[in-house]
């Protein structure tokens, strides 16, 4: 307000003096209030803002898909066909064994020649596998084992005795060179009843 009223006064003033004052073929100069000249505006320097650097995008390597190995052509195989357990003597387990009777004492042989009746009513064979025993049943299949050498034949009641104290069975020559008490006469045996007979004597029912 007070630049105003003071511009206008001194604007008066100057019309007053070029009024009063000589023509001039100068012009005149105004005064100009140096407060009331608007003071130019600094310039606002702008930087720049600098443009992002580029992202370097990395491009993701794709998997490589993992090779197939190609199978190798197996040569081709030969099948040896097993044999047939039924026909294989080799793999086949014989029936186990039964013992029925247990008995064990000394045995003795008898006979070294053929002639004499057995018990069964059948001739005496020195060369049979046979044997003499009190109360088996005849028919019946008995093995003998020597405790001492362990050779064993298999013998066939058809006789009775012995009867001497001691001794549990009696065998033929055959059978006593079997189980190897033929040289010494007697020999510690065990005998096992694999199977009783029939009992039967010959010519009876």
């Amino acid at each position: 307000m007070k630049y105003k009223i003071y511009a206008a006064s001194l604007a008066a003033l100057t019309i007053i003096s070029a009024q009063l004052s000589p023509a001039s073929s100068e012009p005149v100069t105004p005064i100009i209030n140096p407060r009331s000249t608007p003071k130019p505006s600094p310039a606002v320097t702008t930087t720049p803002t600098p443009p992002n650097p580029p992202i370097k995008v990395t491009p993701t390597p794709k998997p490589t898909p993992a090779a197939t190995p190609t199978p190798k052509p197996s040569p081709s195989a030969t099948i040896t066909p097993k044999p047939s357990p039924a026909n294989d003597s080799s793999t086949t387990t014989p029936p186990k064994e039964t013992v029925l009777f247990t008995q064990t004492g000394e045995a003795s042989w008898y006979g070294s020649e053929g002639g004499p009746l057995t018990a069964t009513g059948e001739r005496y064979n020195p060369q049979g596998m046979t044997a003499a025993h009190r109360t088996i049943a005849f028919g019946s299949k008995v093995r003998v084992t020597n405790l001492r050498s362990g050779r064993s034949a298999i013998v066939t009641i058809n006789d009775r005795g012995p009867y001497a104290g001691g001794r549990i069975i009696d065998l033929s020559a055959a059978a006593a060179e079997a189980v190897g008490i033929k040289s010494s006469g007697v020999g510690k045996v065990r005998i096992e009843v694999l199977s009783y007979g029939s009992n039967k004597r010959k010519g009876r029912r």
